[in-house]
């Protein structure tokens, strides 16, 4: 009598399971392997990049990356402070890239790329999330201030960006105060004003802007109309030859001057000096009660100013020379310290005509975080500028080019960063501040 042959099948299924079980021990990462091994493609790292950006308000977001390096541009119309929304896209590239590879951080003005920020993916987030302080991460981490090349790889790539910032009206009221002291028998005369303000920008690097002024007090004009027009300017900014980022400006000016008025300015020396040309052309038109006053366009000036911003401490040095709105040829000295936000800064003028000395200074205005950009927002304007002369002397006068290259760095100096780079997770620091609250 035979007997049958035992099934096979156990055995089968028994092998199959040692087999798979030997794979997964294989494959399976070492105990404390680091985080962010490949972990996506390129594509979907691009994808959930810029998904991330633009979902929190950032806007031109362009992501590229390979496997050596992830770049990123963006513009930010968030966040009132530059560095903390510069923390905020770095944190969240660094956390969805590769470990290893690189990491490139590109903020844009209206389109105009500014600086260059890379480091390592984990270098990135260890400083971000706390385990290593600003000296460590400062040492790994590059700075470069020629934007213009960063913008003409993105387009020799042919990237396309994301929730571009072109035509979008941000519609705001900006402060204007100006005093007058020491005047016998009136020790000081004030004059406030409310300029309710429209900007946009009609396409890359140019920014237009309409603004009417409407008088509160005014105890040092007393024949201003109640309401007359304010800054109305075409502004245009770019990068030139020779890593040169300029900005030119045309329309009505405050200090009721209308015309032309532009400069170029070159950072040398990693952000360390700055050279800058510049000049204007303008005539003279005040809206008065009952009557319009003009000249036409007949007075010019033209500077070159050097920077020096020091390492370590936030000081400005400027010294500019040449010929002022007045024909007055001369000197004008500035000392600036900047506290994040904050700036607080002295000056003298020597020209041929007259000596005087005034201070300015800059003072952040709330909020701190503005709505997400849309066709029609209002906004607050982030600061409030101002400057006192001694006297009611001409010298050392200028167009007041307010879309200079300073307004679009977005104070993004290499050296500034450098100072603080502790703000850079200041939007992570707060984060686990309220949760541990």
């Amino acid at each position: 009598m035979t007997r049958p042959l035992p099934s096979i099948c156990p055995i089968l299924i028994g092998a199959l399971r040692a087999v798979s079980f030997a794979c997964l021990l294989l494959v399976a990462p070492a105990p404390g392997a680091a985080r962010g091994s490949p972990i996506a493609e390129p594509a979907a790292i691009e994808e959930s990049v810029t998904d991330e950006l633009v979902a929190r308000g950032f806007e031109s977001v362009c992501v590229h990356a390979s496997p050596e390096r992830v770049t990123v541009w963006y513009e930010n119309r968030i966040h009132r402070y530059e560095l903390r929304a510069l923390g905020v896209v770095a944190g969240i590239a660094s956390a969805r890239a590769d470990s290893a590879s690189l990491l490139e951080i590109i903020p844009e003005t209206r389109g105009v790329a500014l600086i260059s920020l890379t480091a390592r993916c984990a270098d990135w987030g260890r400083f971000l999330d706390g385990r290593a302080d600003a000296r460590w991460f400062g040492e790994r981490l590059e700075i470069r201030s020629d934007g213009g090349l960063s913008a003409s790889r993105r387009e020799r790539a042919g990237l396309a960006e994301s929730n571009n910032s072109r035509w979008k009206v941000d519609v705001a009221a900006r402060p204007l105060l100006d005093l007058e002291f020491g005047i016998p028998g009136d020790p000081l005369r004030l004059s406030a004003w409310v300029a309710p303000e429209a900007t946009v920008s009609p396409a890359r690097g140019m920014l237009f802007t309409a603004q009417a002024i409407i008088r509160l007090r005014d105890e040092i004009d007393t024949f201003a109309r109640p309401v007359a027009p304010g800054r109305t300017t075409l502004s245009a900014a770019g990068w030139l030859p020779g890593a040169c980022l300029g900005a030119l400006s045309a329309g009505y000016f405050s200090d009721n001057r209308y015309g032309f008025a532009g400069e170029a300015g070159r950072l040398l020396f990693n952000g360390a000096l700055e050279c800058r040309v510049g000049g204007d052309f303008s005539g003279y038109l005040k809206f008065s009660e009952g009557v319009t006053l003009y000249s036409s366009m007949a007075a010019w000036s033209a500077f070159a100013a050097l920077t020096h911003r020091a390492p370590l401490i936030d000081v400005e040095t400027t010294v500019t020379a040449g010929r002022f709105m007045h024909g007055d040829a001369g000197v004008r000295v500035d000392v600036a310290r900047r506290f994040h936000e904050t700036e607080f800064g002295f000056f003298g003028v020597n020209t041929e005509t007259d000596r005087l000395v005034g201070f300015r200074m800059s003072l952040p205005l709330p909020v701190e975080r503005s709505g997400p950009p849309a066709r029609l927002r209002a906004v607050t304007v982030p600061a409030f500028p101002w400057e006192y002369r001694e006297s009611v002397s001409l010298a050392g006068l200028r167009v007041k080019l307010y879309d200079n290259t300073a307004r679009f760095r977005k104070g993004l100096y290499p050296t500034f960063v450098r100072n603080n780079l502790e703000d850079l997770r200041a939007e992570t620091a707060a984060k686990r501040e309220g949760g541990a609250s």
